[in-house]
């Protein structure tokens, strides 16, 4: 998704609106396949009650908080090929921290052990 971003940032600047219209379709459908809707269920799965409360909490605050501030970013010196660069390196190093700390992510493990990962030991 980084990736079509950046792609989407370079073609604004070559002035390439049509291929990057492209670009924004090829990451919303990526978007739409992965993160997008799954974000809600993993986190019902994985929290338990009060946590879970906290997670949506923070998910509709930030949902909020981007979409107050896109617009002046777009408006800003940055301009929308900015903004899209400054997204694409945010999710970025979002992804590359979730391979290396999440411990879903960070080793070979089974399907087994990666349930068990947020199971109390006094179970």
């Amino acid at each position: 998704m980084a990736m079509s971003m950046y792609l989407f940032s370079t073609l604004i600047i070559i002035d390439k609106p049509t291929y990057a219209l492209g670009a924004l379709f090829f990451f919303l459908f990526c978007f739409q396949n992965s993160t997008g809707c799954i974000t809600w269920l993993y986190c019902s799965e994985v929290a338990v009650d009060v946590s879970l409360g906290m997670v949506g909490v923070f998910g509709y605050f930030t949902t909020f908080v981007v979409s107050l501030t896109t617009q002046p970013l777009i408006n800003s010196k940055l301009n929308v090929a900015g903004t899209f660069i400054m997204f694409a390196t945010i999710t970025l190093f979002g992804g590359i921290w979730m391979f290396f700390y999440m411990k879903e992510t960070s080793g070979g493990l089974t399907d087994n052990q990666k349930k068990s990962l947020y199971i109390p030991k006094d179970l």
